[in-house]
C-alpha cells in the first residue's frame, strides 16, 4: 500500500501536535523525507526499537506491532525533542 503525498504533507505540518495520531509508516516517512533522519535498528536484541539519526541528533522510537499502527506518545515526544534540537542547531 502506497503513501499519499497529501497525507504526508499533513503529518509533516502537524508533526509536533501530539493530538494528531500518526501511523508508523507515515512517522518513518516524514522523518526521513522531510527532516532528513536516517533510521537504524536499535541493536541485535532491541526488538522493535528503532534509532533515528540526523548528524549528532539521535532519538529512539518503538515501532508498533500487533493490531495498532499508531506511534506511541513517548516516541512522539522523543521525536519532537529531536526536531526542536535541529531548529536550535540551524
Amino acid at each position: 500500500m502506497g503513501l499519499s503525498k497529501k497525507t504526508a504533507d499533513f503529518y509533516s505540518q502537524n508533526f509536533m501536535d501530539l493530538t494528531v495520531k500518526i501511523p508508523w509508516r507515515y512517522f518513518r516517512y516524514v522523518l526521513r523525507k522531510y527532516f532528513d533522519f536516517e533510521m537504524f535498528p536499535g541493536g541485535r536484541t532491541s526488538g522493535s526499537k528503532r534509532i533515528f539519526r540526523n548528524g549528532e541528533i539521535r532519538f529512539s522510537a518503538h515501532e508498533p506491532h500487533g493490531g495498532d499502527d499508531i506511534v506511541d506518545k513517548v516516541s512522539r515526544e522523543n521525536a519532537n525533542r529531536a526536531l526542536e534540537m535541529l531548529e536550535v542547531e540551524e
